[in-house]
């Protein structure tokens, strides 16, 4: 597995922190943060991980 340059760990951390920057000021937190899981998902998929074990109750 490759390591993140700090560059690109910095990239990362903005759009983490972007995202729950919309959460935060959504009209509608529920479908924002449902968009946001799906988008999570998509980058996970795209990248081979599975998301069945990656679920909190």
């Amino acid at each position: 597995m490759e390591e993140m340059t700090e560059k690109q760990l910095a990239i990362a951390l903005i759009e983490n922190y972007m995202n729950l920057m919309r959460i935060k000021n959504a009209a509608d937190k529920d479908t924002e943060i449902s968009i946001q899981l799906c988008t999570a998902k998509a980058k996970l998929k795209a990248l081979g991980i599975s998301t069945d074990n990656l679920t909190i109750e």
